[in-house]
């Protein structure tokens, strides 16, 4: 069995969008999202580019960025959509107060999906803040807040660094997302630790989210191929302990080439941790393949045998090359499903669909080595061990993880907002 649990010495703490846990600085943002099933495919294509553009004016910003996207199921409260539809009848009707009873007795917790934008905040990097306005703004929110959450001997945290980062983070993606709220990023957390419950976030969670999230546990027996999880910890919310079930698949292959705008694999529990690697990283991690490819070549050679894969290998790593030198941003890809079941049963059933339906489009999936390290590490921690992949950024982008029903013209007064926010 394999106990997760926070360690005493160290702090998990929430403050507004950031979640800090042991050290590591984490800023959380929701995606618009965008209507792939209704838009046309030019329209798609323009919009994984707007995407990657703004990545990557986030990568020059920044210098080297790790961020994870995936999805997220968010419990709606039943007083919380009573409040949002008064806000919205209020937009019309200024005089108006509330439902009338027999109109709430209808109305029952919802959910929500999300697009999540998780992105490591570097808390070793020192950055020069351009004012002193700007330096008295940051400190007179974190000045507290660090004595209390990153007073740790193990950890040398440079708290004007995270604030001054958060902040470009933000102005960069203020087009395409927004930050997300106390709620939402302790949402984030502890399902990515009981994927297998949803939970409704009072305000006692929010407010008391250190001791909470300090003591929370969760035991995880590994088995091969599958691993159970015990759920024990899920009594500080409220929940019913019950035996589930998890398993991860990797992704080991995709397609050489695709179309960006008709690449759909979002699916339930598809989680990508990525690595947007600086030019010249990128271009000594080619260059180096660059040389094990040749090597291969001249060995084929002087064995009189011809390898045609060997000369594709090395067309595309050459083709790599040319287009960093150009500008074009690499990234190291981890990209893992999540399957989770009340049986062991269902379990099974689910990993064969999900292997079948991704065959269908050339991507081959496989059962993760270390089930529970890998469930650790790429979704809980968003730090994998290991990343199987480097692709062009917008190929990574075109896995249309941001999907999702979007009402109205953004511009408007009367869009439908992105609940769960600040």
């Amino acid at each position: 069995m394999i106990g997760y649990k926070s360690i005493k010495d160290n702090k998990l703490s929430i403050f507004k969008n950031i979640f800090i846990n042991n050290g590591s600085v984490t800023a959380y943002y929701v995606l618009y999202p965008y209507n792939y099933n209704i838009m046309d495919l030019s329209s798609a294509g323009r919009h994984i580019e707007r995407l990657y553009n703004v990545l990557s004016n986030l990568h020059s910003s920044l210098g080297e960025v790790k961020l994870s996207m995936f999805k997220l199921k968010n419990i709606i409260s039943r007083e919380e959509t009573i409040a949002s539809i008064i806000k919205t009848v209020k937009m019309y009707d200024k005089d108006y107060t509330d439902l009338p009873d027999e109109w709430k007795q209808y109305i029952k917790n919802i959910s929500r999906d999300f697009s999540i934008l998780a992105i490591n905040i570097d808390v070793k990097n020192n950055f020069d803040i351009e004012n002193q306005d700007l330096k008295s703004i940051i400190k007179s929110i974190l000045d507290n807040f660090v004595k209390e959450n990153f007073s740790m001997n193990t950890v040398n945290v440079d708290e004007e660094a995270v604030a001054s980062q958060n902040i470009r983070i933000h102005n960069i993606l203020q087009r395409y997302a927004v930050p997300a709220n106390p709620k939402l990023v302790m949402n984030i957390y502890v399902n990515s630790l009981f994927p297998s419950y949803n939970l409704v976030y009072n305000d006692y969670l929010i407010n008391n989210s250190s001791p909470i999230l300090g003591s929370i546990k969760q035991e995880i027996i590994p088995h091969l191929g599958w691993f159970e999880m015990s759920n024990s910890g899920i009594v500080g919310f409220g929940g019913t302990p019950r035996t589930t079930y998890g398993s991860v698949l990797t992704i080991l292959e995709f397609p050489e080439q695709i179309r960006s705008e008709n690449f759909n694999i979002n699916m339930p529990g598809l989680h990508v941790n990525m690595h947007l690697l600086p030019k010249d990283k990128a271009l000594l991690k080619f260059k180096r393949m660059r040389a094990d490819v040749s090597q291969e070549s001249e060995e084929a050679e002087i064995a009189n045998t011809s390898d045609s894969d060997v000369d594709e290998d090395l067309s595309l790593v050459q083709r790599a090359i040319k287009y960093i030198r150009k500008g074009r941003i690499a990234t190291e890809v981890d990209a893992n499903i999540l399957v989770v079941a009340d049986t062991k049963e269902e379990l099974d059933r689910k990993k064969k669909h999900i292997i079948s339906v991704l065959s269908d489009i050339n991507v081959v999936c496989s059962i993760a080595d270390n089930q529970a390290k890998t469930f650790i590490n790429s979704f809980v921690k968003n730090k994998p061990t290991n990343y199987y992949h480097i692709m062009d950024l917008q190929y990574a982008l075109s896995f249309q993880l941001d999907d999702g029903v979007l009402v109205g013209d953004q511009d408007s007064q009367y869009a439908a907002p992105v609940i769960g926010v600040s």
